[in-house]
């Protein structure tokens, strides 16, 4: 999933991505963000992204999202918005953008060792 925070405030430019993720600061808030996140969505091929924001989106960016589509999960067989639009005030007042449930991956349970004589201390045995 990529996140986009957006803050009007602050006017400077960082990025970071890890593992489907991006997120970015600028000042205001316009219909070119929502698109650039939906194209680098694309690019990296995230089904899901977030755009935060301190502002009211606009009307442009609120089609501009819609026009992103939708991504069907069939853990909860149903669908998402691709791209949803959360302003700081909406999460403070406990609205929470709709997304999949998150299942993590399971792992198989590790053979116990035996621990070689004299090494008991070591390994709190």
């Amino acid at each position: 999933m990529l996140v986009s925070t957006v803050a009007s405030p602050s006017p400077r430019l960082a990025t970071t991505s890890a593992s489907s993720w991006s997120a970015s600061r600028v000042g205001g808030v316009n219909v070119a963000q929502v698109r650039d996140l939906v194209g680098t969505m694309k690019r990296e091929d995230a089904p899901l992204g977030l755009f935060v924001t301190l502002d009211e989106p606009s009307g442009p960016m609120k089609l501009e999202a819609a026009g992103a589509g939708t991504y069907w999960s069939e853990l909860a067989n149903r669908e998402y918005p691709s791209v949803q639009i959360v302003t700081v005030k909406d999460l403070l007042e406990g609205r929470r953008p709709t997304l999949p449930l998150l299942v993590l991956p399971t792992f198989q349970q590790a053979e116990r060792v035996q621990v070689a004589p004299g090494q008991e201390e070591m390994f709190g045995s």
